[in-house]
C-alpha cells in the first residue's frame, strides 16, 4: 500500500513537499472514522487512508505532484521491460524553472510503500544527464525496531566520473558485476528486478510490477482505451470484470446496455488495436455503434471502470487527474465511495485524485485528511498541505463552501467586474 510520496524540484514543485495518506485523526475524531476507516497495520501503528484528494486553482500545481508519483512509478515499470530505449529523465528530470539556480538542481523522490508487512523507502535523485543518487531501505516486518535496514545505495562521484556502490548484508555482494552495468540513465531497481530473485526486494518490485503498473488515468483518450481493453480481455481471473463495466455503464444512465470488445489485432504494428462496439435498446430493437461516437464522459468512464474494478479486485493504487472532467458530480462521488466500502474494497486498493469538482468537498465524503491542497506561492511554487493542518475546524462546517469563499486557500483570484470589463474592452 501507497504510505507517502516526497517531490523536489519538478516542474512547478521547488521545495520538498508530501503527500501522505497516514491517516492524522484517527482515535481523534469518531465522525472521521465512520466516513472513512483507514487500513489498519497494528506493527508499525499505521493507519492508510483508502482515498485522497487534491484541490487547488488552475496551474497551483494539483497535476504535478500526482504525475510525480505516477512518472516514479511508470519509470521504475517501464525500467523493468525496456532497459535499452528508456531513460528515466524523459519525464522526471523536469526542474523549477521560475528559479535559475533549480534549474541546475536535481530533482528527487522518495516513495514509501507497505507491502507484505515491510516498508520501503525508495529514493531517487537524478538530472538531465544521469541517475545521481539512488537508494533502497526498508523496516521488516518483524523486526521490533523502526529503523530501516539498508538493501542497496547506488552515488554518482563526480570527481571520479563514476558511482559507489554500497549494499546492505540482506542484499549481498553477489549482485555487483550486474550493479556496475546499469546505465547512467537507468533506473538500478528495474534492472535488478528484472535479473535476480531477492526475497528482501521482492515485495516491493511486485507491487510495482502488478499492483501499481497502471496507476495513471487520465481517460477518454485513445492510448487510455487501448489499456482499458487490455485491461478487460477475458482470462480465467478477469472474465467477470467486463460484465461489471458494463453495469457501471448501464447503471450510470449511459443507456448502454451492453459492451463487445472485438481484438486485440496487431496488423503489423507493435501496439494491439481493439473494436470497442456497445449496444443501445430501441423500440425497434438494438443499435450498435463504436465508443469513439459516444460523449467524452462516456468515454471516460469506461476507462475509468476498466481500471478501477481492476484495481479493486485485485488491491493496487489508481490516480485520476481531474476526476469530473466530462462526468457527473454523483458519478464522481460513487467512484470515491468504492473505495470507503471496504465490504467492496476488500484488498486495500487506494484512490488518489485530483479535481475542480467542489461537491467532493461535501459533508461526509471525505475526512480532513484525505482532502489537500495546493496553493501557488509568490515565487510561482507549489505548496502542497491536507484539511486536518487548520485547527478549530468544527464539525458542522460547509467545507466545500468554506474552501470556495478563501478560508483554506487554494484558491484562484480572479479579476473584478471593471478590471475584467476594461480588459475585454466591453
Amino acid at each position: 500500500m501507497f504510505i507517502d510520496f516526497t517531490v523536489e524540484n519538478y516542474r512547478s514543485i521547488k521545495e520538498p513537499v508530501t503527500l501522505s495518506a497516514v491517516a492524522q485523526s484517527h482515535g481523534a475524531n469518531e465522525q472521521d472514522n465512520r466516513i472513512a476507516e483507514p487500513f489498519s497495520y497494528p506493527p508499525r501503528k499505521l493507519e492508510i487512508l483508502p482515498v485522497l484528494g487534491i484541490f487547488g486553482a488552475n496551474a497551483s500545481g494539483k497535476s504535478n505532484v500526482i504525475n510525480a508519483l505516477g512518472n516514479l512509478l511508470s519509470s521504475i515499470h517501464y525500467n523493468l521491460h525496456y532497459l535499452d530505449d528508456y531513460r528515466a529523465s524523459y519525464t522526471l528530470e523536469t526542474p523549477f524553472k521560475l528559479d535559475g539556480e533549480w534549474t541546475q538542481l536535481p530533482s528527487r523522490f522518495e516513495l514509501r510503500v507497505l507491502a507484505n508487512g515491510n516498508i520501503y523507502i525508495y529514493t531517487l535523485a537524478l538530472n538531465k544527464h544521469r541517475i545521481l543518487h539512488e537508494k533502497m531501505s526498508y523496516i521488516p516486518k518483524d523486526s521490533k525496531r523502526a529503523t530501516s535496514r539498508l538493501l542497496y545505495e547506488r552515488t554518482w562521484m563526480d570527481a571520479l566520473k563514476e558511482y559507489s556502490v554500497k549494499n546492505g548484508s540482506d542484499f549481498g555482494e553477489k549482485y555487483r558485476e550486474l550493479q556496475l552495468s546499469v546505465k547512467d540513465s537507468q533506473i538500478f531497481l528495474g534492472l535488478v528486478a528484472g535479473n535476480l530473485n531477492n526475497e528482501f526486494l521482492n515485495p516491493f518490485i511486485s507491487w510495482i510490477t502488478f499492483y501499481a503498473a497502471y496507476a495513471g488515468v487520465r481517460g477518454g483518450s485513445n492510448d487510455d482505451e487501448i489499456l482499458a481493453c487490455i485491461l478487460l480481455t477475458p482470462t480465467a481471473n478477469k472474465s467477470d470484470i467486463i460484465r461489471k463495466v458494463t453495469m457501471i455503464l448501464k447503471k450510470f444512465d449511459t443507456g448502454i446496455e451492453d459492451v463487445e470488445i472485438v481484438g486485440p489485432r496487431f496488423l503489423g504494428k507493435e501496439h494491439p488495436e481493439f473494436e470497442i462496439w456497445v449496444t443501445h435498446k430501441t423500440k425497434a430493437g438494438n443499435v450498435k455503434w463504436l465508443l469513439s461516437e459516444e460523449s467524452l464522459g462516456t468515454r471516460q468512464l469506461f476507462t475509468l471502470a476498466a481500471r478501477l474494478f481492476n484495481v479493486l479486485r485485485a488491491g493496487g493504487i489508481v490516480l485520476i487527474d481531474e476526476l469530473g472532467f466530462g462526468t457527473h458530480p454523483k458519478i464522481n462521488r460513487e467512484i470515491v465511495r468504492l473505495f470507503q466500502d471496504k465490504k467492496i474494497n476488500k484488498k486495500g486498493a487506494q484512490l488518489i485524485f485530483t479535481s475542480h469538482d467542489t461537491t467532493l468537498l461535501s459533508k461526509g465524503l471525505l475526512r480532513r485528511d484525505q482532502i489537500w491542497f495546493t496553493q501557488k506561492r509568490e515565487d510561482g511554487s507549489t505548496e502542497l498541505y491536507p484539511l486536518s493542518d487548520f485547527a478549530g475546524i468544527r464539525s458542522d462546517l460547509v467545507i466545500d463552501k468554506a474552501y470556495l469563499d478563501g478560508r483554506f486557500g487554494a484558491v484562484p483570484f480572479l479579476p473584478d467586474k471593471e478590471e475584467l470589463t476594461e480588459l475585454l474592452g466591453v
